[in-house]
């Protein structure tokens, strides 16, 4: 109304200055929480969803929830905490899941990662370093040895990750020795 003054209403949260990240963790430990609003306009939007599944009737070792904004909608399955194990000779077993009753929903929870027990390691997982589940396939000359992950708690439920499909080809630079390091 004209003539009169504007007043900060008591909800109106802080301008967020700085990026802010989750577990006070920084831009390579965890995901963003909040993005910082000081910067240039953004033709496009970008979404940040900050969620938690709560498993029906109070706990599960899985559940279906749905993420919608605006007309896209994307369904997903968010499982309980399980390993992989790797033995020399033998397939990939995954360990059941175990109960949950929250799971956030963040990148940290979601397939990625770095495998840190290949014989090139550390490796990251190109398109999400915060995750979990990444196993790089061993090189022909490493030792047989046991290997595990802990395998990401959010999945795509076109698309789950099998013991089959678990390990990751090792992609050497061309004419890499298929050898370990000493």
């Amino acid at each position: 109304m004209p003539d009169q003054r504007l007043e900060r209403t008591t909800w109106q949260r802080q301008l967020c200055l700085a990026d802010e990240y989750w577990d006070k963790g920084g831009p390579f430990e965890t995901s963003l929480r909040t993005e910082a609003e000081l910067g240039p306009p953004k033709p496009l939007a970008d979404v940040i969803v900050n969620a938690t599944c709560y498993a029906p009737g109070g706990e599960a070792t899985h559940c279906y929830p749905e993420v919608r904004v605006g007309k896209a909608l994307r369904r997903l399955i968010v499982i309980g905490n399980r390993t992989a194990v790797l033995r020399p000779g033998r397939d990939v077993v995954f360990t059941p899941a175990q109960k949950f009753s929250a799971l956030p929903m963040r990148y940290e929870y979601a397939y990625g990662g770095v495998d840190r027990q290949h014989s090139m390691a550390p490796l990251m997982c190109p398109t999400n370093p915060l995750g979990m589940g990444y196993m790089v396939a061993g090189l022909d000359a490493d030792p047989p040895r046991d290997r595990w992950t802990v395998m990401p708690n959010i999945e795509d439920p076109e698309q789950l990750i099998q013991p089959g499909s678990l390990l990751v080809p090792a992609v050497l630079p061309p004419g890499a020795p298929q050898t370990a390091p000493l």
